[in-house]
């Protein structure tokens, strides 16, 4: 649940004009991707510079919410990749001597599924 603070849009603005956006940074916690600002506790909320940069999963746990989330990229049940391979395939891809199908047919997953992949809809947490 979104914290509904009236002051929570402007100063979370000035954060992103100011710093940029989260996704900029890691994780203070994990090393992740950041996803969040999240405010530092007992500092003033209006000083921008009281905020870190943390991924979903560390931003709940130092706010102490319980949040129940199906994990993701190669601890998913489901994958059939590894983190590596989609770093390889979008390296691949970026090179132009790769199109999605030849990837497709490289890494036994369709082409959709590569695309998906390159345009971050899949494994946008790395």
């Amino acid at each position: 649940m979104k914290y509904t603070h009236p002051d929570y849009d402007p100063i979370h603005k000035r954060i992103r004009y100011h710093r940029g956006s989260a996704y900029q940074y890691k994780c203070i916690d994990c090393e992740a991707i950041a996803h969040e600002w999240s405010y530092i506790h007992e500092t003033d909320p209006y000083d921008i510079d009281n905020y870190e940069p943390r991924c979903k999963s560390c931003h709940c746990i130092y706010d102490g919410v319980t949040v129940n989330y199906e994990p993701k990229g190669e601890k998913h049940g489901k994958a059939k990749l590894k983190e590596r391979d989609v770093i390889e395939i979008r390296y691949l891809y970026s090179t132009g001597d790769f199109s999605y199908s030849e990837l497709s047919q490289l890494y036994k997953i369709s082409s959709v599924h590569v695309s998906d992949i390159i345009k971050r809809k899949y494994w946008n947490h790395i």
